[in-house]
């Protein structure tokens, strides 16, 4: 498939191809990951560099089953349990069959959704040749058929429906060599803070220092009053982990998290209460800064702000 030949022919000549107005499938409580009620979902930015030319970057997009004519992103809502990068991996094969690594986490687009970004350089599109393809997951009934094809960027800015072309500049803001690297976002000057853990007198006076220096990710508050299952939860921090630029966790109960941010490079302050209480391990990372619980209050927001401040640093 080119972006310039688009095939018409349906492998599924069965399989009406929809012309709108489908209702979505129905789905239990159970089985979605939400925010402060709006529903978390992954996608990618499916691109390719197009061969002979000097740079020149094609992306793909798929056609909206339920607004014809209408493009987007390939993306999808996380199951609980799921890690925000695989769901962006599943959702960008069931929905286009493209295949590649994921590069630049690309920011988190906001409606009546969340929807966390990625790059994808595609190294293979299953049925390549083939314009359409089916969905066995799509959220609307019907075929589940939908089209699928490669624009250059001037072109998909044109046919890109509701936050597409604010994802499409997240994505054209970044160079191809970064685009290559799975990596968060560089910290922002006004810092996006995760707070976890902790009891209640200890979080609002850490939330309450905090708010000063950026803004606190609406996560920290969710997941101390959520009713979710902690699948739900899971999925939840796990996508805020991507967006933070500093994570601040208190108690031994946190430990999983804290190993989780380290891994993904996220900034991470530990508030611990004594050495004995922490994980195997954890106190030897240098990737995670850590502050016993032995002195006053003040002494706790000092190391915060020392933290935070240190971050801050790398944005000049």
């Amino acid at each position: 498939m080119t972006s310039a030949e688009p095939t018409s022919r349906s492998p599924y000549p069965n399989a009406a191809v929809p012309t709108g107005g489908l209702k979505k499938k129905a789905k239990t409580d159970e089985v979605i990951v939400k925010l402060n009620g709006k529903k978390l979902r992954a996608g990618t930015v499916p691109w390719r560099l197009v061969e002979g030319s000097e740079g020149k970057i094609e992306v793909f997009l798929i056609e909206g089953i339920n607004t014809p004519g209408f493009w987007t992103f390939p993306a999808g809502s996380l199951d609980p349990g799921e890690e925000v990068s695989l769901c962006a991996s599943r959702e960008t094969y069931e929905e286009c069959g493209a295949i590649g690594p994921l590069g630049r986490f690309l920011g988190v687009f906001e409606d009546k959704n969340r929807t966390y970004l990625f790059s994808m350089r595609v190294t293979r599109v299953e049925d390549e040749a083939e314009e359409f393809w089916h969905d066995p997951h799509s959220s609307y009934e019907g075929s589940g058929v939908r089209r699928r094809r490669w624009f250059t960027s001037d072109t998909a800015r044109s046919v890109l429906k509701k936050d597409g072309p604010a994802m499409l500049d997240a994505f054209l803001a970044v160079s191809v060599h970064q685009l290559l690297e799975r990596r968060r976002m560089s910290p922002r000057s006004h810092l996006q803070v995760l707070i976890l853990g902790g009891g209640d007198d200890l979080f609002s006076s850490i939330h309450g220092h905090c708010a000063g220096r950026g803004e606190i990710l609406p996560a920290s508050l969710a997941i101390r009053s959520s009713t979710q299952a902690e699948a739900q939860k899971f999925a939840i921090v796990a996508a805020a982990l991507w967006e933070a630029d500093a994570l601040i966790c208190v108690g031994a109960d946190v430990s999983y998290i804290v190993a989780m941010a380290a891994s993904n490079s996220c900034p991470t302050l530990l508030l611990a209460d004594t050495p004995e209480t922490m994980a195997m391990l954890l106190q030897g990372d240098s990737r995670v800064t850590t502050h016993f619980l032995r002195g006053s209050l003040m002494e706790v927001e000092s190391r915060i702000h020392t933290f935070l401040d240190k971050i801050l640093s790398t944005t000049t």
